[in-house]
């Protein structure tokens, strides 16, 4: 595998996302519309949640890059709360 992908994995006590930037979305054919409205957006990157779209994305990827995964916990409330949502 020539490719890496770095994602950060955000969680709060109550939920997680995955946060991919949108031009690694496409890159592998996937748009903010193959995702739920559960999922958030800054505007540059979307927080996959991790329910669902975050494996959404990791299918899309399968062997065609490896994935490495950072992780950021919050104790409180995420602020992902507050971005718009995805849809």
């Amino acid at each position: 595998m020539e490719r890496e992908i770095t994602c950060t994995w955000f969680s709060d006590p109550g939920h997680a996302w995955l946060q991919v930037n949108r031009q690694t979305l496409e890159d592998f054919e996937l748009t903010p519309q193959h995702f739920s409205k559960y999922s958030y957006t800054d505007g540059v990157d979307l927080y996959l949640e991790e329910d669902c779209d975050a494996g959404i994305f990791i299918r899309a990827v399968g062997e065609r890059a490896e994935l490495i995964f950072k992780e950021r916990e919050c104790n409180d409330e995420f602020n992902v709360r507050a971005m718009q949502r995805n849809k």
